[in-house]
């Protein structure tokens, strides 16, 4: 199981299926490792058209 293998508690799993989810990257280091893929492989970039390129509203 994913949850065993790489440390990432269950909990935390469920929570990333969410929309909007605020995932750490430290996670996605250690799912890229588990599943032998690249960041891009497990998520995208969607800008938010509301911001600048700041990032700031």
């Amino acid at each position: 199981e994913v949850a065993e293998a790489t440390g990432i508690g269950r909990i935390t799993l469920s929570r990333m299926l969410k929309p909007g989810a605020v995932v750490r990257t430290d996670t996605l280091d250690l799912l890229c490792a588990h599943f032998g893929c690249r960041l891009e492989d497990l998520a995208e970039f969607i800008a938010d058209n509301a911001k600048n390129s700041t990032g700031r509203k």
